[in-house]
């Protein structure tokens, strides 16, 4: 009896060793990134109450969360959030920083980051639509944009699993926001109440990083569905070029250039275009 007392007392603490070695400690870089994205974890702990939520981090500030539920919600939510946290992490060496809205990283100058309502814009209250016009994403929507994709990807492990994704974007393609769900079908919900959901997370969340302006619908799964507007030439006309008009459209781009809104080869290219219209 004493021998399997000391086993299940050994597999105990190696257990609880093991669950605890999960936990991080120490100084963390907190920037500006790693507090909205703490904020958004926090957020869709707040809209999907009956999910569990695990967010990871490293001592460099890098950063990646996960939810979960039904069989073990907390197993899998953690699992998904280390994941998550790694592919940003230099050294592959996330930890967990909190399991639902609970704090468990040990550090003693840990600044606030407790839920700000403020910012929080309701996906029930937002105008769902898909974006339309001229739209030069920057450097930081497009890194996201990338993130996004890389996220929303089936699962070869349970390839019953449907992945439900939006991206969003203001009208100056500064700000995103992004949705991924994955479920199985007969989780609850219908897939259409699921979709209309899911969009409208996406254009909320970005609009809590845009100051709550509008947002608009930039991608589905990989598809970009922004509605690029074309403008149709007649080349049976002769084309007469205003110099004054062209100097603008150059003046114009050269300024999103400056400001960050488009990256070079969008520059040159577009720049290009022009020159060539001459």
């Amino acid at each position: 009896m004493k021998n399997i007392l000391l086993i299940l007392s050994l597999i105990f603490f190696v257990s609880s060793t093991s669950f605890a070695a999960q936990f991080g400690k120490g100084e963390i870089d907190i920037d500006s990134s790693f507090k909205e994205g703490y904020q958004g974890y926090l957020q869709e702990l707040q809209e999907d109450p009956s999910w569990v939520g695990v967010f990871a981090a490293d001592n460099d500030g890098g950063w990646g969360w996960s939810m979960a539920s039904g069989g073990q919600s907390w197993q899998r939510a953690t699992t998904g959030a280390l994941k998550n946290c790694n592919k940003y992490s230099d050294n592959n060496s996330c930890r967990v920083f909190a399991k639902g809205s609970r704090i468990f990283w040990k550090w003693e100058d840990l600044p606030n980051l407790s839920y700000d309502s403020s910012k929080h814009v309701d996906p029930s209250s937002v105008n769902v639509s898909i974006g339309s016009g001229e739209v030069y994403p920057n450097y930081y929507v497009k890194k996201e944009f990338k993130n996004y994709q890389d996220t929303c990807k089936p699962n070869k492990n349970d390839p019953q699993r449907i992945f439900i994704c939006f991206f969003a974007i203001s009208k100056n393609g500064t700000k995103s926001g992004y949705t991924v769900f994955s479920t199985t079908p007969g989780d609850g919900k219908t897939l259409n109440k699921i979709i209309r959901e899911e969009k409208a997370k996406a254009v909320a969340n970005c609009m809590e990083n845009n100051n709550k302006k509008p947002c608009y619908l930039y991608a589905n799964q990989d598809e970009v569905i922004w509605k690029q507007e074309t403008v149709s030439v007649d080349t049976t006309k002769d084309e007469v070029v205003d110099d004054n008009d062209l100097k603008k459209k150059l003046k114009k781009l050269k300024e999103l250039y400056e400001e960050g809104l488009i990256d070079k080869d969008i520059f040159e290219e577009k720049r290009s275009e022009i020159l060539d219209s001459i």
